[in-house]
């Protein structure tokens, strides 16, 4: 069964393209591209249908094994979606047609530029994909945003935690067991003798 690679990416006419041309990119470059990497992927974006469109998008969002986010013009409903995926995990792939379409906090992660309507720029984008493809197939978990990268330190600093020896508070020592609980700034007031709460 294949697994899905949900698109993200201007529907409309933006700064750079037509309507006309979007769907042509889609159809034509990242669909074409994706399910003829020989790697058994589906492709596809989102489509308005009748109920909840965002829903639909989010479910998309959450179980497509790779999402490939096109930034071009900065659309904010692409960042939306894309900020969406990134909370749910990793295995995201930024592309845009400019470099200056990628914000700064994203710059320090994996993005890729694209040609769309020249054979050297559309030939180029295919290797490139089915690399990216490849790469995430041997590290699927590997943190590529930022929230991956911020539970990535979070699960490795619990498991340092989880590893150290379990010692005594200050606390324990003086006044003995039980003291998990105990509120600390008041109990140091007590033993300063302080009457101030």
């Amino acid at each position: 069964m294949p697994r899905t690679c949900f698109v993200i990416m201007p529907f409309s006419e933006t700064a750079s393209c037509s309507k006309r041309e979007w769907t042509r990119i889609y159809k034509n470059l990242f669909k074409k591209t994706i399910e003829e990497s020989g790697l058994d992927y589906e492709c596809r974006r989102s489509s308005a249908t009748r109920g909840s469109i965002i829903r639909g998008i989010i479910e998309d969002l959450d179980e497509s094994w790779v999402v490939l986010a096109d930034l071009t013009d900065q659309n904010p409903n692409v960042f939306y979606e894309l900020g969406i995926r990134h909370s749910l995990g990793p295995r995201t792939i930024l592309v845009a047609q400019q470099r200056r379409d990628i914000p700064f906090d994203l710059r320090s992660y994996a993005s890729h530029t694209y040609e769309w309507n020249t054979t050297k720029g559309r030939s180029a984008f295919k290797k490139k994909i089915k690399s990216l493809l490849e790469e995430i197939d041997q590290n699927p978990e590997r943190p590529d945003n930022p929230v991956s990268d911020f539970r990535n330190v979070t699960n490795q600093a619990q498991e340092e935690t989880d590893e150290q020896p379990e010692t005594k508070s200050g606390a324990e020592s003086i006044v003995g067991p039980g003291t998990g609980k105990l509120d600390m700034k008041d109990f140091v007031k007590r033993l300063l003798g302080s009457k101030d709460k």
